[in-house]
């Protein structure tokens, strides 16, 4: 049918399934080697473009049944490569419905972003492992596809678009009211802002739409109610979920009466889920456990097989694996850069030799457990908001000139008069700040003034300096009252005194020195570290092993002191570079090693 169906007697659809696409796909997995690792036990995603069937319908046909006959292409493959290799799809035909249960349902109820997917992990008591999530890149067009594509590639993270909560009085297999309550406290836009349930369709919203879910056509809506009836603008990484049996069916070859997860992708839609054939309440996705999880971070593919009860089914999930709408807990793998506003759900780490950097005019918004963390650089620029719901996870420290900055967040709870920054110093790193005896460094003029640079601190090697941040409430005649400690920040570097002549380290004297590399061998950034005994200008130049300059680091004046700059040799081949520090009489050369 329109090459989305495979059909024939008995399991000889499934059988064709298994010959022609899943076993094709799973010896490319198991013979193709990258860095000496099968591609089996490197991938956690498989994705299905537009052409490659989409279902399994076997004859005698029942459109409606509760053992695994008609079946999504799809959902078989989930099952390619069991640890047991006794063990293939095939033997799960015409089984009970309820018997293979997927053990990635549920996995995070309490979004605790602990469970992204991940192969040879998930099993259920029958030995079945989801071995991989597998999704369609999939629409009525090849134009459809495309422009899935691209929006899937950059997708809104600011978390203030629009979800869209449709609720109905006649059915009652749902749970829309936990949907509603839970990306209510991530702060998402909500249509209804507060919940009801309700005969009306909703069809319009003021703002884009990053989510919806209905009942589609079991509210009373025509079969073509995506197309014409919803006047909706979608967000890029927009979402549909649908309590309708055939919102998979077909992908613009032919239509089934109900509402399709196909118009939406036409419509503007970055995927969705939805099911092939008649899947029983049991085997729909359910909203309950997926549209939080993708509020929360986690992919669109992980948010919706969270939501799926079943193996070998009748599911079908649409989407890029990578397409997220939260920055969810994670530890940076390359460096990042944001702009706009950006939800952070999650604590993102920043690792030893990665940057984040945050743009100007930006807006970073922490919700549930959402900070920003780790050794590595982060970069903040100028008129930055933080907006947060938590105090303990409130102010952010970077390096600014090589002084410490601090930046940090209204107080989300306390009558606000100004703002106070405590310091305390340690000569040796503390598990516990709070220990530690701390001094008034900084008043802020105002309740609007939200960061304080510590120019008598400079960052490097040295002591250990420790900062919080309280509120303060001007109550005349009686003293400003003080809010609680905000979290406590670190960084290590040496203090300054002032005197008659220039300031002077107390804690460092400084010398003309290069140190090697750190990593080295590094792939693609490195850190290189470097002091100046003397205010002067100051070169750092990249060379390759011909003598050829490929980048500089560092050209100008610099004052005398200890300097980290990071390397990022992403567009750069294999091998080894050379780099040199020239600072008044000073040069210094080492060598370093980039292997991809």
């Amino acid at each position: 049918q329109g090459g989305e169906d495979i059909r024939g007697e008995g399991n000889l659809g499934w059988r064709y399934a298994k010959d022609v696409i899943a076993d094709p796909i799973q010896n490319y997995l198991n013979t193709t080697y990258v860095n000496g690792q099968p591609l089996k036990d490197r991938i956690n995603y498989i994705v299905l473009c537009k052409g490659i069937p989409l279902k399994v319908r076997s004859f005698p046909f029942e459109w409606m049944t509760s053992n695994r006959r008609q079946v999504s292409v799809s959902a078989l493959l989930c099952l390619i490569n069991q640890p047991d290799p006794n063990k293939n799809f095939l033997q799960l035909y015409s089984t009970s419905m309820t018997s293979q249960l997927n053990p990635y349902f549920g996995a995070d109820i309490n979004n605790t972003m602990n469970y992204r997917f991940k192969s040879n992990h998930f099993v259920n008591g029958g030995g079945w492992y989801t071995q991989y999530l597998v999704s369609r890149l999939d629409g009525q067009f090849y134009s459809d596809v495309f422009g899935l594509i691209d929006r899937s590639a950059d997708p809104d993270y600011s978390g203030e678009k629009t979800c869209i909560i449709d609720d109905d009085s006649d059915p009652n297999y749902h749970h829309f009211d936990v949907v509603h309550q839970k990306l209510d406290a991530l702060s998402f836009s909500l249509n209804p802002e507060v919940f009801v349930i309700s005969q009306d369709w909703i069809t319009e919203d003021p703002n884009n739409v990053i989510g919806y879910v209905s009942h589609g056509v079991h509210a009373g809506m025509p079969w073509y109610y995506i197309l014409s009836i919803l006047q909706f603008n979608y967000a890029n990484g927009a979402n549909f979920l649908s309590w309708e049996s055939f919102n998979c069916w077909s992908f613009g070859v032919e239509e089934s009466g109900h509402g399709h997860l196909s118009h939406f992708i036409y419509k503007g839609g970055s995927g969705g889920s939805g099911t092939v054939y008649e899947p029983y309440t049991t085997g729909v996705t359910q909203e309950y456990n997926t549209s939080p999880a993708y509020a929360m971070g986690y992919s669109i593919v992980d948010a919706h097989f969270q939501g799926i009860f079943l193996n070998a089914w009748q599911n079908c999930v649409v989407g890029d694996p990578l397409t997220t709408i939260a920055w969810g807990k994670q530890t940076l793998t390359e460096n990042k850069t944001l702009s706009g506003t950006n939800l952070v759900t999650g604590e993102v780490t920043i690792p030893t030799g990665k940057t984040m950097t945050i743009q100007n005019n930006s807006t970073i918004k922490f919700r549930h457990l959402g900070f920003i963390t780790g050794s590595g650089v982060l970069n903040i620029g100028s008129n930055v908001t933080i907006n947060t719901n938590s105090w303990s996870r409130s102010v952010l420290l970077c390096n600014s000139a090589n002084n410490p900055r601090l930046v940090w967040a209204a107080h989300p709870s306390f009558s606000t008069s100004f703002y106070k920054v405590y310091r305390a110093v340690s000569n040796t790193p503390v598990s516990d700040p709070s220990t530690l005896t701390y001094e008034l460094r900084y008043t802020s003029p105002d309740a609007s003034t939200f960061s304080f640079t510590d120019n008598e601190i400079m960052i490097g090697s040295g002591q250990y300096f420790y900062y919080y941040v309280t509120a303060n409430l001007v109550r005349t005649p009686k003293p400003p009252l003080e809010s609680d400690r905000s979290n406590y920040t670190s960084i290590r570097g040496g203090m300054y005194k002032k005197g008659n002549t220039e300031e002077e380290p107390l804690t460092k004297n400084f010398s003309f020195s290069l140190d090697q590399n750190y990593p080295n061998p590094f792939n693609p950034v490195t850190s290189i570290k470097y002091q100046l005994q003397k205010n002067g200008t100051v070169t750092l130049k990249i060379f390759d092993i011909l003598g050829n300059e490929v980048k500089t680091l560092v050209s100008g004046f610099k004052e005398k002191g200890e300097y980290t700059v990071q390397f990022d040799a992403s567009l750069l081949p294999s091998g080894m570079y050379v780099y040199q520090l020239r600072a008044d009489e000073y040069t210094s050369t080492k060598k370093m090693l980039l292997l991809k």
